[in-house]
């Protein structure tokens, strides 16, 4: 009998926990929106609880607020995030606005408990609010003190890390704050510009580093992007997805080899990472090594059904092989579901080489220039 109490209260406490969670998460976010909405006055503000930013699942509106709440086993996840409309530029009051997450879970936990304990309600009622106080204070030291988790989507600095950052830049803020709206609107250069001014005050911030990679592939400057890559694998442990871009930075500078060798990299952490399985199906339909591609490209159709892509790029593996009727209809699979995609069009080019129509190729070809006039329109040496 003893031994099933034990057990019940064992499993009171988990399923206490686990509605404690997304609770403490709410009020956490809920915090940050106050802090933001008093010291910031933005126009809205999105919270979500229990993913980084989806905004799929049910949702809240209140005023110019809004709560997006993404449910999964066994209710939500501890994940949450508060994005204001407007960035708070003064280091002294983002730093305020970001302790006021921690400080309002743990506060409101607190007055939970004293409600309970000071009218003596059920006991139930008092183990819940001692695990929400308990969880708080876990949660702060989450948040405040430990490093970011890092996910497979995306990797976001807690508040803590953010807390640090805003001390090392202080009045070069609004640098920072700067760079999303420079990236939303192309402006590359000034963004690559502000990205080297955050990384000058803080250069173990490895996320920012991975952000210029981004924005200077954006702007095609392929070898800086190479160069700093080598950079962060110098000082930072490398993740898949640093793999996957290494392998993107090959494949733009035509090192085939380097960039198959990095995509397989990637794929040997995240075997399902559509985009590496279709880049290195590209890179093996380019060196004539139809089987290996057509493998990882079926399997990217398998995981990614509407992966237009991958439809493309299996079809100009497919020409390449003479087999052009196929080839064809997934090409205009692709198209079908994407209209701007370059490799298509060069896929359709070396078509109607292979039939004769050297008047349609050419219009192909150079449609597929137009739309990005950095793709390389040579074919294999076996394509002819």
């Amino acid at each position: 009998m003893e031994i099933l109490i034990t057990i019940l209260y064992v499993l009171i406490l988990c399923i206490l926990f686990f509605v404690a969670a997304p609770f403490i998460v709410l009020t956490h976010e809920l915090g940050h929106a106050v802090a933001y909405f008093i010291l910031t006055k933005p126009d809205t503000i999105d919270i979500y609880v229990g993913s980084y930013s989806d905004s799929n699942g049910p949702k809240i509106r209140i005023g110019k607020l809004t709560i997006y709440f993404k449910f999964s086993f066994p209710i939500m996840s501890n994940k949450g995030l508060c994005c204001s409309s407007k960035q708070e530029t003064n280091y002294i009051k983002w730093i305020i606005i970001l302790i006021a997450g921690s400080i309002s879970s743990l506060l409101l936990a607190c007055i939970i408990a004293w409600f309970v304990f000071n009218y003596d309600l059920h006991g139930l009622s008092k183990l819940f609010s001692l695990v929400l106080i308990g969880y708080s204070i876990l949660a702060m030291i989450t948040s405040l003190f430990q490093s970011s988790p890092t996910n497979n989507e995306c990797e976001y600095y807690n508040d803590g890390e953010n807390i640090l950052l805003a001390l090392k830049l202080k009045n070069k803020l609004s640098v920072l704050k700067e760079i999303p709206e420079l990236i939303a609107n192309n402006n590359y250069k000034d963004a690559i510009a502000n990205i080297k001014i955050v990384l000058k005050s803080a250069p173990d911030y490895v996320e920012y580093h991975r952000l210029l990679v981004q924005v200077l592939l954006w702007d095609k400057e392929f070898n800086k992007a190479k160069n700093h890559l080598n950079v962060i694998a110098s000082h930072f442990t490398l993740k898949p997805t640093d793999y996957a871009t290494l392998g993107y930075v090959n494949s733009m500078l035509q090192n085939k080899q380097f960039a198959i060798e990095n995509y397989e990299l990637c794929l040997k952490y995240d075997p399902t990472n559509v985009i590496c399985l279709n880049n290195v199906g590209l890179e093996y339909t380019e060196t004539n090594r139809y089987k290996e591609a057509e493998k990882y490209l079926k399997f990217a159709i398998d995981i990614q059904p509407d992966f237009w892509s991958a439809y493309a790029i299996l079809g100009y593996c497919k020409i390449l092989q003479n087999q052009l009727d196929e080839g064809k209809a997934l090409i205009e699979k692709s198209i079908s579901m994407d209209t701007m995609y370059s490799y298509a069009y060069k896929a359709l080019g070396l078509y109607y080489i292979k039939t004769g129509d050297t008047l349609e190729a050419k219009k192909q070809l150079d449609k597929a220039r137009e739309i990005d006039n950095t793709i390389n329109l040579d074919f294999p040496d076996s394509s002819y």
